[in-house]
Order: structure tokens, then sequence, then C-alpha cells
């Protein structure tokens, strides 16, 4: 948690879903597994000296569901009713309970750290805000989809480097590795 003035920022990250039945003990790993993910934001010229907060999250990347087959041609109500059904399913609620969720601030100099990142696919996000009223505005957000490859032995400090080129113009970063 960070104090900035008046305003506190926290960080939630590395949550480990269980559950806990009355009269029995658990163990619970937090970190220690996985592999570190690093890169480095560059801001647009419009970002640069303008007091952005910067800050972003990694989180699993979930399949698209198996709509009926002439979804696409069904009017927009109709989509949505199924949908709705569909964020009640089964189905759904056992992919969102095996999401992974972390949260990272970007440093001054663009750069980012992820720690203890399992493998699997992920989006990758990073989010610019500005302070333009009393509320923070969002102003600039980026995606990619990344990966991260089986780690040998299940966790490595050895980081997996996303550095990336930002192009805020277009809406999404442009990996170089």
């Amino acid at each position: 948690m960070v104090r900035t003035g008046r305003f506190m920022q926290g960080n939630n990250t590395h949550s480990e879903r269980f559950t806990l039945k009355p009269g029995e003990s658990i163990n619970v790993q937090l970190g220690g597994k996985g592999r570190p993910i690093v890169g480095k934001v560059v801001l647009p010229k419009e970002g640069v000296g303008a007091g952005w907060t910067v800050q972003g999250g990694l989180n699993t990347k979930q399949p698209e569901p198996q709509r009926p087959k002439d979804y696409e041609q069904w009017a927009p109500e109709k989509q949505q009713e199924w949908m709705n059904k569909y964020y009640q399913s089964d189905e759904f609620k056992e992919q969102q309970k095996k999401t992974k969720y972390h949260n990272f601030f970007v440093e001054p100099d663009g750069s980012f750290r992820v720690e203890d990142v399992a493998p699997g696919s992920y989006n990758l996000y990073v989010n610019a805000s500005e302070q333009k009223t009393q509320f923070m505005e969002q102003v600039a957000m980026a995606q990619i989809e990344t990966t991260m490859p089986d780690i040998p032995g299940g966790q490595s400090d050895e980081p997996l480097d996303q550095t990336c080129i930002r192009s805020w113009d277009c809406g999404c970063f442009q990996p170089r590795w």
C-alpha cells in the first residue's frame, strides 16, 4: 500500500483460491513458483513529463466460449441474453477459479517486473492515468498477449523479457524480442 498525499494506492497480486472446511488446516504457497516477466513501456511523446501514473497487470487468457452456430446473426439483445446465461454457467465459473491475476507498477523509467508467473497464456496490459480533476482519468491503454513457456523444475529466477516499444496510437504494444 502506498500513501500519496490524502490518497492510498494498493496493489493486489498473487492470489490463490482454496476451500477450508471447519476443523481442517491447509498449506497455501504464495510465490516461489513460476518465473518473472520483465519489460519496458515507452510512453508516447504526449506522456513524457506529463505526470501520468502508469500501472499494469497480467491475467490468464481465457478461451472464447463455444457459441451457437448462428450466434453472429442474432440481434444484440439475444446475444447479450445468451452471454448472461453463459456467465452463470458452471463452465464459466470453473474458468474464473483458474484465472491468475498479477498487478504491477511501472517505474519512472518505464520498466516493470512481475514475479512468479506460472506457465500459460496471458493478457498483459498497461494503463496510463492522469489527475485532471479530483479523480484520476485514464488517458491511454495498451495490451498484448504473451505466453510463459513451461519451466523445468516449476520455478526459475531467470526472467522472460517482454521488452516492448509502445505504439499508443494503434492501441497495442509492439513487442521486440
